[in-house]
């Protein structure tokens, strides 16, 4: 798994492509619609590539239920945009502890 990045209470996972025995889409359709951020745990990006012809964006809703979102909408380019400039400045946020990402100190 990549690395996880968090920021405003989501978590972006920066995924590499699949292992050469997962070479499909995982997302076979998407979600366009707005969904509340409350209701989003993580976020999961799948870059395009031999695997899938298209960028991939899975959300994990605090339920625990995935949905595929359509990465082309502007809410989930804003949300994954968001979470990215959050953590490109590399100050803790609130929920963060100056340990490091997820607040365990070792």
């Amino acid at each position: 798994m990549g690395p996880r990045l968090s920021g405003r209470g989501q978590e972006l996972s920066l995924s590499p492509p699949p292992l050469a025995g997962e070479l499909r889409c995982q997302c076979l359709q998407t979600e366009a619609g707005r969904i509340p951020l409350q209701r989003i745990a993580r976020v999961q990006r799948i870059p395009e590539g031999p695997h899938c012809g298209v960028p991939e964006v899975i959300a994990t809703m605090k339920n625990g239920e995935k949905v595929c979102l359509e990465p082309t909408a502007p809410w989930v380019k804003l949300m994954v945009n968001r979470i990215l400039m959050d953590t490109s400045d590399h100050k803790p946020l609130p929920h963060q502890s100056s340990c490091g990402w997820g607040g365990s100190c070792h």
